[in-house]
């Protein structure tokens, strides 16, 4: 489905209205840190043969003994691997 104009337009509205609905939220999100103290390796590629590129990642772990559940969180296209380490250093 190709949108025209104002489907576009509309759709751009109705993003921008879910992010400033939600930014209030995001503004006042202040967590305590976990119970755990986090190592960080931040310099781990993952080779993606499929494609022959390597994919940087950054892995948050706890500093004691597991065994612990894994996480992959995806940042998306627009940001780095570096972008939410506040959140993801909490995680643990």
């Amino acid at each position: 489905m190709v949108l025209g104009y104002v489907g576009r337009y509309r759709a751009l509205v109705i993003a921008a209205v879910i992010l400033l609905a939600s930014w209030s939220a995001w503004a006042q999100y202040n967590p305590d840190t976990g119970p755990h103290k986090v190592l960080v390796l931040d310099r781990v590629a993952l080779h993606d043969a499929q494609r022959n590129k390597d994919v940087q990642v950054k892995v948050y772990y706890p500093a004691e003994p597991g065994p612990f559940p894994v996480i992959i969180f995806s940042h998306g296209a627009l940001a780095s691997k570096n972008a939410y380490t506040p959140v993801l250093s909490m995680s643990s």
